[in-house]
């Protein structure tokens, strides 16, 4: 069986067991899969009751991977999150795992928690490990953090900082369904209540296919594109902040993920197109004065995307 054909068949089968449950997210499961088999992390953004838990849960038991959930509020502290050790009376010392030593974590409602529990991530989304008092632990792969955020200033929210936005290779913006979709959840609640979602891939499989997927071939020319839609806007009078260095190599790996799902074992410039608003947005920070007169991110990079030369 061929590598491309394999990774858009578990793509496929991902797809439908999710559907089952989740109205309307067959593009978002194949960005969850894309993020996964580059073995990045995924930031989810929409309002309460926008299916973002509910996505996340199919999204795990789908591809057969270890799932752990941490809600996040004030008092959620970095041991909460990576675990810590315990001491006995003798003087003995066992290690407590957290949450984080599973394949996906899911962290609900980031932005909730203060900034120290927000930087305990960084170690584990880099490096894939934590450190505690000391010692450190690898963690298990594939890992993938899928976290979730409130809207921008939403009461007893933090911003969350450049530093840790940058470490999601991909956000999504969650909404509330039109009204004819909305009607096929109540026609199918019971269906999703009972979460009838099974596994279609394993840890062996999703780990072997993330190592094949670096041999979709990349032509020189795309590789230009992506840096040139990232430096146009680096260098866009408007933004104050860029995206980084990262997020060229994040669009870079995604966009030969998003080719295999699509059958193919090269990238076009669609695959780019269609994936650099989900990649680099969220990255975007505009001048303050620019930001109030009604200049967006989103606005940005759609400028970018008309003006940047697509390679034939």
């Amino acid at each position: 069986m061929s590598l491309i054909f394999r990774i858009s068949e578990v793509a496929r089968r991902v797809k439908n067991e999710i559907s089952k449950v989740v109205v309307d997210a067959e593009f978002t499961a194949e960005l969850l899969l894309a993020t996964l088999l580059a073995e990045e992390h995924v930031l989810l953004e929409g309002p309460p009751g926008s299916a973002k838990t509910l996505t996340a849960k199919a999204f795990a038991k789908a591809t057969g991977l270890t799932f752990k959930r941490v809600q996040m509020t004030v008092e959620t502290m970095p041991s909460d999150i990576t675990g810590f050790y315990v001491y006995t009376l003798t003087g003995q010392r066992f290690f407590r795992k957290g949450p984080v030593f599973s394949n996906i974590l899911l962290i609900d409602e980031l932005n909730r928690a203060p900034p120290r529990t927000q930087s305990a991530l960084l170690e584990a989304m880099q490096e894939r490990q934590v450190t505690i008092e000391g010692d450190t632990y690898r963690l298990p792969r594939p890992f993938l953090v899928l976290a979730t955020q409130m809207p921008h200033g939403a009461v007893g929210t933090y911003a969350l900082p450049e530093v840790i936005l940058d470490r999601f290779a991909v956000k999504i913006d969650t909404y509330y369904l039109e009204p004819e979709r909305e009607k096929e959840v109540i026609a199918k609640v019971d269906i999703i209540e009972e979460f009838p979602v099974y596994p279609v891939s394993n840890p062996k499989e999703l780990l072997e296919l993330a190592s094949l997927v670096k041999e979709v071939f990349v032509d020189e020319d795309i590789m230009a594109y992506i840096v040139n839609l990232v430096n146009y806007l680096r260098n866009h009078p408007s933004i104050e902040t860029g995206p980084s260095t990262r997020s060229t190599v994040h669009l870079y790996k995604l966009s030969r993920v998003y080719a295999a799902i699509r059958g193919r074992d090269y990238v076009v410039p669609d695959d780019v197109k269609i994936l650099a608003p989900y990649v680099l947005e969220h990255r975007i920070k505009v001048k303050p004065q620019l930001e109030i007169e009604g200049v967006t991110p989103t606005g940005l990079m759609e400028e970018a995307l008309r003006s940047v030369e697509v390679p034939k």
